[in-house]
């Protein structure tokens, strides 16, 4: 896997820290080098949890990894694709758990 394909879980946790209540008014605060640590250190987690999530659905989605792997050549880009949409998902439940 490409050093390039890891930028997508950084936006993936970038979105997080964005429509997250608790850091949505301390981003525009933040330095550059801040802000991108704060990304990087949520889309590893994002990362971890999503691959914790594919590798537990993976024999229940067997039709859609198949077809997933036909489209791409690209290894474990599905769970790389998972952290970028879980990163807005799990904002938006976060906010409704701590307003």
């Amino acid at each position: 896997m490409g050093f390039g394909l890891l930028f997508v879980p950084l936006i993936g946790g970038y979105l997080f820290l964005k429509y997250c209540n608790l850091t949505r008014y301390s981003i525009p605060r933040e330095n550059g080098y801040r802000l991108l640590f704060d990304s990087a250190a949520v889309g590893v987690l994002l990362l971890v949890f999503s691959g914790i999530i594919v590798h537990l659905l993976s024999p229940r989605i067997g039709p859609v990894v198949t077809l997933w792997s036909n489209v791409t050549s690209i290894p474990r880009s599905g769970t790389l694709l998972v952290a970028f949409i879980l990163g807005p998902i799990v904002a938006v439940i976060f906010n409704l758990r701590y307003d």
